[in-house]
Formats: structure tokens, C-alpha cells, sequence
């Protein structure tokens, strides 16, 4: 199963088996109906605990590459609709009453420098994305800063990677909050905000057990080349390590995630 088949399925269990036994022709006589029976009883949970293994063995090398001493890694989250079957509609539901076909949302966890899916959630498709984003921080660290896009910033998003010392950098809608509105008319390009920690974010902040108090976050604008400006918000104050210059690029380089699908 972890080869690419190039042959039937009983093609590939006759080469199997002649390997196997280390015969000239194959003597044990596998069926394909028998293959596919077997292959149901196998849990999903063995090809994940097979990637994990393969990325713990990658990152133990020498080759890793990062961003300022950072894994720089990006989430993001896609749609896809799945084969129609009982099983499928019953567990995953339709997007929408009318569909004819299950769907499902995705949400990977990426690496960029290294172009590797490190976390991959699958659910239903009226999940939320920030739901399933949460979930992979427990495949990353204090040494690691994550990329998101617009559908992301929230409040209590930012101070649950604040617990696990995670930093990162989202883009934000303009004015999307009381706090990025202010700094858009500020005139500033750079600056710490503290936001308040109000209404939903509140609510979630009390479920997940996170803190209710303000936090202070740093608030960068970018003027596209388009002349649209972009507003970048990120849990890396220091101006020294982290100078304003090199936040286009930073942002930019989340592309990737997206390609990745």
C-alpha cells in the first residue's frame, strides 16, 4: 500500500509474495478480494503515527531549514466535498441542504522552508477554522512562528498561543476591531496596541480557560504595490531582531500553504 502501484492489485500481491518468499515465482495465493477485506480493518491512526515518525526522523537532521531560528510554518484551511455514501453524509453532513455530496473542511499545518505537512485536521465542514487551528498547536513550540491569513485574528486566538509561547503573524482585515482602526488613522506604520479582550472573545477566553485581560500585540502596515494596504498583526515586538522591513516578505512567503493543496 505505501508503494506507487503500477500494476492491478493482484499483480502487485503475486511481486509481493515472490519477493517474499524469495522465489522465482510466487507461492503464496493472496487474493485481491482478500487484500481489500484486509485493508478495511486497517485503522487511519497507522498512517499517522507512520508520518509522525517520518517528520521526527526530518527534523532530527542537519538540513532543517528556518526563518531567524524559527520553523516558520503556516495554517490554512480548504473545502473539498467526498464521495456520497451514508457512512460519508452521516458523519461529515452536506455544506449546504440542497448538495448532493458530503463535505468536508481541511485545515495542514506547513512548513515552508522545508515544504512539509507537519499536521493535517479533517472535519466537518461547519467547523470553524480557528476551531481546527487550535489543534495544531500541540505539533508546535516555542520555536516556532506560524503564519495566517485574514480569517484568523481573534483575541482569544492570539492568547492561546500566547500559553504556549507560540509566536506568530497574522494579516488582518482593515478595520476590522476598534484597535486596527486606530492605527490605520494613527498615520503609524509600526506599532504595540493593546487590545481588549470584549464580547465573543470573552466568552472563549472563559471556556478555554485563557486569560480575560488586555494584550499587547504589534500592529505593522504595508502599502501593496497595488496600493492596497495590509495589516499585519504579530507577537514579535522587538524592532532590533525584527525591523519593519522584513514583515512584507515574512507574509508573503505564506503563499506556499496554499499551493501546497
Amino acid at each position: 500500500m505505501l508503494n506507487m502501484v503500477n500494476g492491478s492489485i493482484q499483480s502487485e500481491l503475486s511481486r509481493f509474495f515472490q519477493v517474499l518468499d524469495d522465489s522465482p515465482i510466487a507461492l503464496s495465493n493472496v487474493t485481491t478480494a482478500a487484500f481489500c477485506k484486509a485493508r478495511k480493518k486497517l485503522s487511519f491512526t497507522a498512517f499517522k503515527d507512520l508520518n509522525a515518525g517520518l517528520i521526527n526522523i526530518f527534523y532530527s537532521s542537519q538540513n532543517v531549514q528556518r526563518w531567524k531560528g524559527f520553523r516558520l510554518l503556516a495554517v490554512d484551511g480548504s473545502v473539498t466535498q467526498l464521495p456520497s455514501s451514508p457512512e460519508l453524509n452521516s458523519h461529515f453532513g452536506k455544506a449546504r441542504s440542497h448538495s448532493r455530496t458530503p463535505a468536508v473542511r481541511m485545515s495542514q499545518l506547513y512548513d515552508i522552508k522545508n515544504q512539509l505537512t507537519i499536521d493535517l485536521q479533517v472535519d466537518s465542514h461547519s467547523t470553524g477554522e480557528r476551531n481546527m487551528a487550535l489543534l495544531h498547536l500541540e505539533h508546535a513550540n516555542d520555536k516556532n512562528l506560524i503564519l495566517y491569513d485574514r480569517g484568523y485574528p481573534a483575541v482569544w486566538f492570539f492568547k492561546a498561543h500566547m500559553q504556549y509561547g507560540i509566536n506568530f503573524c497574522a494579516r488582518a482585515i482593515a478595520g476590522s476591531s476598534n484597535e486596527t482602526k486606530a492605527f490605520i488613522n494613527s498615520g503609524k506604520r509600526d506599532a504595540v496596541v493593546e487590545f481588549r479582550c470584549i464580547e465573543k472573545s470573552l466568552r472563549r477566553c472563559k471556556r478555554e480557560g485563557l486569560p480575560t485581560e488586555s494584550i499587547k500585540l504589534r500592529l505593522i502596515k504595508i502599502t501593496l504595490s497595488t496600493g492596497e494596504t495590509e495589516i499585519l498583526i504579530t507577537s514579535l515586538f522587538s524592532k532590533k531582531d525584527y525591523p519593519y522591513s522584513i514583515f512584507s516578505d515574512l507574509y508573503h512567503q505564506r503563499w506556499s500553504v496554499e499551493e501546497d493543496y
